[in-house]
């Protein structure tokens, strides 16, 4: 049993999380949650709050603390286009009651009890990205719900335990890093659950933060420590990892998907810059990273210059110039990051130090045509770009 969440911040979308229900152990808090994601349209009067929509639809996330939860799910008062700052977080209605007074279970809309608190082996406060239910107290489950992001066994025998992240940990990751207030967690940007309903196998993901095509052999996480495909511990497979997600990106060049192969470089230079070799004791796996990174410099400029983020481009570009070891950059080398440098300084009117980064390269390599032309076009460019600012001052002291 699955169900998913489409989630925007700040008007964005970032993209689905699917979320993998355990019916089997805990099926009050499974059903409750997959109806609240499927319910859209449907809603419960109460006497207090009036008619209540008994969807996720619409609902933010309300709660935000890094290393721990990112929490939503009031739908009395975290609904997006009413939300309630001072009160969020104390409204809850479930699609089950367990009243005690006749043994029954039933649709009926209110509390329901705790389940599996303390022998549920699916679904453990042992590892980040449990599905739970929020509560007041035992037995007081609604609607409110969070996900973990980092192992809380603390909380084992307090919550429900009722899930877990399949796809989509990312979009998690990027719910964790919003800022929010001191005082209550809540982000400083909506963070809202857009659309929802039930999952099923072969059923897109859809992302917006990332690329999840696994074109190249790239089966990775977006964070390496959510990632269980390679051996952490070993320095070999990690530098693997970082190899098969570059020519993820590089395949994805080649197919002109660049914001796909700007997803893939930022990926593999996260991975990078996780598992750093130690120069003395690795030496061989040290050179290896260099290369790599390098290579990762030259990649990233060259794909935020083909979006059009010119100062990004500029400054991967000037990474590798500023490499502290200058053994591991050939020639070759610093002239394509003195290239796309010199490009991404034009592109932005800073001429003067454009052509001279374009003289840089030339000077490298002194028969590219290419490096030539440019040049030649930059100076052209540069001489209307100096009669243009000419005319506007004269005409402004007319």
């Amino acid at each position: 049993m699955f169900a998913f969440l489409d989630v925007t911040i700040g008007g964005s979308k970032i993209g689905r999380i699917v979320l993998q229900l355990d019916n089997v152990n805990c099926p009050l808090a499974s059903t409750n949650f997959l109806n609240l994601c499927n319910q859209v349209g449907k809603t419960f009067h109460s006497k207090e709050y009036g008619d209540i929509k008994l969807t996720y639809q619409g609902i933010r996330f309300h709660r935000i603390m890094k290393n721990f939860i990112v929490q939503a799910g009031d739908l009395v008062f975290g609904r997006d286009d009413s939300f309630n700052q001072e009160q969020v977080g104390g409204g809850g209605v479930s699609t089950y009651i367990n009243d005690l007074s006749n043994n029954e279970k039933g649709p009926i809309y209110g509390k329901f009890d705790d389940e599996a608190l303390d022998n549920n082996p699916v679904s453990k406060f042992d590892r980040p990205f449990v599905l739970a239910m929020a509560n007041s107290g035992p037995n007081s489950n609604s609607s409110q719900f969070f996900i973990t992001t980092y192992p809380c066994p603390h909380l084992q025998g307090k919550h429900t335990a009722f899930g877990s992240v399949v796809h989509g940990k990312s979009v998690v990751r990027d719910i964790e890093k919003v800022d929010t207030t001191k005082e209550n967690n809540s982000p400083l940007q909506p963070v809202v659950i857009v659309a929802c309903g039930e999952w099923k196998e072969g059923d897109p993901v859809p992302v917006f933060n990332c690329s999840n095509s696994q074109i190249g052999g790239d089966v990775f996480e977006e964070y390496p420590d959510d990632d269980d495909n390679f051996d952490k511990d070993s320095l070999e497979k990690a530098l693997e990892a970082v190899e098969i997600i570059k020519e993820s990106g590089s395949l994805l060049f080649k197919q002109n998907q660049i914001q796909n192969a700007l997803f893939k470089y930022k990926k593999s230079y996260r991975y990078l810059n996780e598992f750093s070799p130690d120069q003395d004791q690795s030496p061989q796996l040290y050179n290896r990273f260099l290369a790599l990174k390098k290579k990762l410099y030259l990649n990233l400029s060259l794909v935020y210059y083909r979006l059009g983020q010119f100062s990004r481009a500029r400054d991967y570009a000037e990474y590798l110039l500023e490499m502290e070891d200058n053994q591991a950059i050939t020639d070759k080398d610093r002239a394509k990051a003195f290239f796309r440098k010199g490009l991404a300084q034009i592109a932005l009117n800073d001429f003067e130090n454009g052509l001279h980064a374009l003289k840089a390269a030339q000077d490298l390599t002194p028969t590219d045509s290419m490096i030539s032309n440019e040049i030649l076009k930059a100076s052209k460019s540069f001489e209307l770009f100096k009669k243009r600012e000419k005319n506007k001052l004269e005409a402004f002291f007319k």
